[in-house]
């Protein structure tokens, strides 16, 4: 628990430093604070932590999908942010177009009979697998699903492939898994690569 609370933390002052970066910055440099956003080092970090959270996370509430960051931080004159400090995510989708298309753009990416029957057969093998306590639910399916369109979109494609999938698949079903007790116990992240390992790409 002490550990999540500072992750949790950390994420906190990394975003305040990042928002505060932000206002400081001349309006005429949006272009500067994408730099920032899209610079290595910076998302780097932020999937470090990320990692970190959904390491000492006890379920789906505190699992950490995914992450945005934005050039221009929420606007209180806009509602983007209440007075209590939360996001108004209707106020954000309506005030930024681009970020709400692309919202609508990922169920339109496109998913082969093949690649469902590859995903099924990920699920599937969890159910079968000696290793795992209990195996991964239709739920789990369906969430897996999204995440690779959603990583397809953001690799500039308009179709999920087998790669896709894999990437995905310990960060989405990870926390999901539990191993059978036997010697040293693997985290849910070694036991999504097996599970990837264990099935054939079609």
């Amino acid at each position: 628990m002490k550990i999540l609370k500072n992750v949790l933390i950390g994420l906190i002052v990394l975003v305040a430093v990042l928002v505060v970066i932000g206002f400081l910055l001349p309006s005429s440099a949006h272009v500067e604070r994408s730099a920032v956003i899209e610079a290595p080092p910076v998302r780097a970090k932020f999937a470090e932590l990320i990692e970190t959270l959904a390491a000492a996370g006890q379920g789906s509430s505190t699992r950490v999908m995914r992450a945005l960051l934005m050039a221009e931080p929420p606007s209180m004159d806009k509602g983007e942010m209440t007075d209590k400090g939360s996001i108004n995510q209707r106020a954000v989708l309506a005030s930024r177009a681009a970020l709400a298309e692309l919202r609508r753009a990922v169920p339109q990416i496109h998913v082969s009979a093949a690649l469902l029957d590859y995903g099924q057969s990920l699920i599937s093998a969890s159910r079968s697998s000696p290793e795992l306590l209990h195996g991964l639910s239709p739920r789990a399916g369906l969430a897996l699903l999204r995440a690779a369109r959603a990583w397809a979109l953001i690799q500039g494609r308009q179709a999920v492939i087998p790669e896709d999938l894999q990437t995905i698949f310990p960060a989405t079903v990870g926390h999901r898994l539990s191993g059978v007790d036997e010697g040293e116990p693997l985290g849910g992240d070694e036991l999504a690569r097996r599970l990837i390992q264990s099935v054939p790409i079609p």
